[in-house]
């Protein structure tokens, strides 16, 4: 079969289809590294001298700049059993070599905490709405993220020790 060349319109539209793959990739790997404890998968995620600004449900505001600062922020999530995060819905703009998401994900993460009745250890579900909004920068290494901002819009915790103990913890 004789297929014509692509269309000038065509090889944008596929030039725009991998990037927004390949920035999606980043995203996932960001998640991948929290949640599977893989640090180094951050490398891939973040900018050299990316910035990371995180707005929490109490209006406190955390802000790590360089890439070995985010990472040692991120790798916090060890105090946690174990952690899931997901993209809810993921809004990609891109303008030549820069781009901009605007990311909304959920996050499930287990922890234990002392009971003042009996000074056992419950488990607790702590579960988060959440709003991304990225600043990535393609680099000769791929897309990386120059600037992130993080907005916690909501957090429910539930504590059910019945419950999570029987959850199985990740190998």
């Amino acid at each position: 079969m004789n297929e014509a060349a692509l269309t000038i319109k065509e090889v944008k539209a596929l030039r725009d289809f991998l990037d927004r793959e390949a920035i999606l990739a980043v995203v996932n790997n960001y998640y991948r590294g929290l949640d599977t404890r893989d640090f180094a998968l951050f490398e891939t995620v973040f900018a050299e001298d990316a910035e990371l600004c995180a707005h929490q449900v109490n209006g406190a505001i955390f802000k790590f700049e360089g890439l070995g600062a985010i990472i040692d922020a991120l790798s916090r999530v060890n105090v946690y059993r174990t952690s899931h995060h997901g993209v809810r819905n993921a809004g990609i703009t891109i303008e030549g070599n820069r781009a901009t998401t605007n990311i909304y994900a959920m996050d499930a993460l287990i922890d234990g905490t002392n009971s003042s009745e009996n000074q056992t250890i419950v488990p607790r579900l702590i579960q988060h709405g959440l709003r991304y909004m990225d600043v990535l920068e393609k680099q000769s290494a791929g897309w990386r993220i120059k600037s992130r901002r993080i907005y916690t819009l909501w957090q429910v915790i539930t504590a059910n020790p019945r419950l999570l103990d029987k959850l199985p913890m990740p190998r």
